[in-house]
């Protein structure tokens, strides 16, 4: 079983690499996919990359394998949990960058966000006893950046429409996963503002430009 999805199960706030173990058979091999990997620029023969994660390392590499080439960097874990959650997050947050990207924000501000939302993205980790530094790699920070900068991203473009437009109806993986996301951290969701805002924008259909005026202000 080879996993591509990133997103957190809507009734249970499980993530694909913590659902995979409990559906599958018993000792049935599975890996999850993560990292850098637009469909639009790996059809038009652009360099991408991937994290391929599973418990048996031999079985990821072999099917890693399959996928190496010039242009196709592959990378081995056997953190699958982690490297889902990695998934999971960064779609989350690329919302965020695709809001600020509507509101007309610059290079400077989003930068900065990208910095906090990295900085949110390895607490959640620890906060669910998760390893963090998946957030720093592939399947992490590399598919962050890919996301939140690209015009073919799905969720970034969703970001941006809901600040452009000042419509919250729009649905992806990341703004699906929110809730669960918040439901599962419960009262340590306090502890990530940039979190909330995206929340209070994307579900909650809070004006984009005053929270994130807030979110700016540090009030």
């Amino acid at each position: 079983m080879v996993a591509f999805s990133k997103g957190i199960d809507v009734s249970l706030g499980d993530t694909i690499g913590e659902l995979l173990p409990e559906l599958l058979p018993k000792h049935q091999p599975f890996i999850i996919v993560g990292g850098p990997m637009l469909a639009a620029e790996i059809a038009a023969g652009k360099h991408a990359a991937a994290v391929f994660a599973s418990p048996d390392e031999a079985i990821a590499k072999s099917v890693a394998d399959i996928f190496k080439s010039p242009i196709f960097s592959v990378e081995i874990s056997r953190d699958a949990t982690a490297v889902s959650l990695a998934g999971a997050l960064k779609n989350v947050y690329a919302l965020g960058l695709g809001i600020v990207d509507g509101l007309g924000f610059d290079g400077d501000a989003k930068g900065w966000i990208v910095a906090r939302a990295v900085q949110e993205m390895m607490s959640i980790a620890k906060s669910l006893g998760i390893e963090a530094s998946a957030m720093l790699g592939t399947a992490g920070l590399a598919d962050l950046i890919a996301t939140s900068y690209s015009s073919y991203s799905r969720n970034r473009a969703i970001g941006d429409e809901i600040a452009r437009k000042g419509t919250c109806d729009l649905k992806g993986e990341g703004s699906v996963s929110i809730p669960p996301l918040m439901a599962r951290l419960r009262s340590q969701a306090e502890e990530f503002p940039l979190l909330g805002a995206i929340k209070k924008i994307v579900i909650d259909c809070e004006p984009a430009k005053s929270i994130m005026d807030i979110y700016f202000a540090g009030k």
